[in-house]
């Protein structure tokens, strides 16, 4: 083995350490976080989540392949359960590497929502606009029509009741999904992984739903 090599591989092996301190660093760090979330707002975690949430046609299901639903955290109440849990899938179906997108499931206890999938705008939505692909867009709200692709089977129902302060929000919010269903949402930002603190995600939904319940 020549001298080069052995620099190669020393550095190599270095470099692996180093990954594996900050990555066993980063754990440690999250786990703290996690023990301290479920104190202080009563989740528990659990081993399974309702099937009901695969119904629905949400679309984090289409993210990829080999998808699995792990580290679920439930709270329950008189009004609603929430589910906090971690997606993993393969992105076009590429079966050695998995991603994780963190989202939150909430089953409310009666049917007062209305439907709608609420996602950032990309380039096929906008194709889809062209050839004539109804987005619900908002004249008052430009920058959250040209943020957001916002599609309803309840056209109406959304462009009357669709709260104003939600779109204030999301102007400012960028990558969120809100999927809304007659009893339950599905809500989950696009740049949450699997070492994403818990906090920040639940608040934020927890005051989007907030914000949908009264507008119905």
């Amino acid at each position: 083995m020549s001298t080069f090599d052995l620099i190669f591989f020393g550095a190599l092996l270095i470099a692996l350490i180093f990954t594996s301190k900050i990555a066993k660093k980063r754990k440690s760090k999250f786990q703290k976080s996690t023990n301290n979330f479920l104190s202080a707002y009563e989740f528990e975690k659990v081993t399974s989540i309702p099937s009901e949430i695969y119904r629905h046609g949400f679309s984090i299901f289409d993210l990829g392949g080999d998808e699995l639903i792990e580290n679920i955290l439930q709270k329950v109440n008189r009004s609603c359960k929430t589910y906090i849990f971690d997606y993993k899938y393969s992105p076009n179906n590429q079966a050695t590497q998995l991603t994780t997108q963190r989202a939150i499931f909430i089953k409310l206890s009666n049917d007062l929502l209305y439907n709608f999938n609420l996602k950032p705008e990309g380039v096929i939505d906008k194709i889809k606009q062209a050839i004539g692909y109804e987005d619900i867009d908002f004249d008052d709200f430009k920058e959250f029509s040209r943020k957001y692709a916002l599609h309803s089977s309840e056209r109406l129902k959304v462009e009357e009741q669709f709260p104003h302060e939600l779109i204030n929000i999301l102007e400012k919010t960028d990558g969120m999904f809100i999927e809304a269903r007659k009893n339950c949402l599905l809500i989950y930002n696009k740049s949450e992984h699997e070492y994403s603190e818990y906090e920040p995600l639940y608040l934020e939904a927890n005051k989007y739903k907030e914000l949908i319940l009264a507008s119905t």
